[in-house]
C-alpha cells in the first residue's frame, strides 16, 4: 500500500510540474498573440492611411525606380515582377474553346487637375494598384 501511495505522490508531483510548465508556456503564447494583434492593427492603420493618401493626392508621390533601390531589394522586386508577369500572362493568355487568346480589359482613369476635396470620396479599398504590365502575352 505504501508503494502505491509513493508512486501516486510521485506522479502527482510530476503532473503538477507539467501543469506549471504548460501554464507558463500558455501565458507566454497569450502575450505573444496579444503583441502580434497590436502590431497587425498598427499595420492596418498604416496601410489604410497610405491608401487614403494615394487616392486623394496621387500626384504628390513620386514612383520609386527599381534602380534606385538597394541591391537586395532590387532582386526581390525583380523576382516578384517576374512571378507576377508569369502568373498574369498564364491567366490572361489561356486559350478559349475556339483557339483565340483571351485578354482582360483594363481602364485607365484620368487624374483630375482640380484640388481634391477635404474628405476622400472613396473608401480605402475602392482602388487597387497593380505593378503588372497591361495586355502582355
Amino acid at each position: 500500500m505504501l508503494k502505491l501511495v509513493d508512486r501516486n505522490a510521485g506522479e502527482r508531483a510530476q503532473l503538477t510540474s507539467d501543469v506549471a510548465t504548460l501554464s507558463v508556456r500558455l501565458a507566454q503564447a497569450n502575450f505573444n498573440i496579444a503583441k502580434l494583434q497590436r502590431e497587425i492593427e498598427r499595420y492596418k492603420a498604416d496601410i489604410s492611411l497610405a491608401i487614403q493618401l494615394l487616392q486623394c493626392k496621387p500626384d504628390s508621390f513620386v514612383s520609386q525606380k527599381v534602380s534606385s533601390l538597394p541591391i537586395d531589394i532590387q532582386s526581390k522586386v525583380s523576382a516578384y515582377m517576374r512571378l507576377e508577369t508569369n502568373s498574369h500572362s498564364d491567366s490572361e493568355c489561356s486559350n478559349s474553346g475556339v483557339g483565340v487568346a483571351t485578354t482582360a480589359s483594363y481602364k485607365v482613369l484620368p487624374a483630375s487637375d482640380s484640388p481634391p476635396p477635404s474628405a476622400c470620396p472613396f473608401p480605402p479599398t475602392a482602388m487597387v494598384y497593380s505593378m503588372r504590365g497591361i495586355g502582355r502575352c
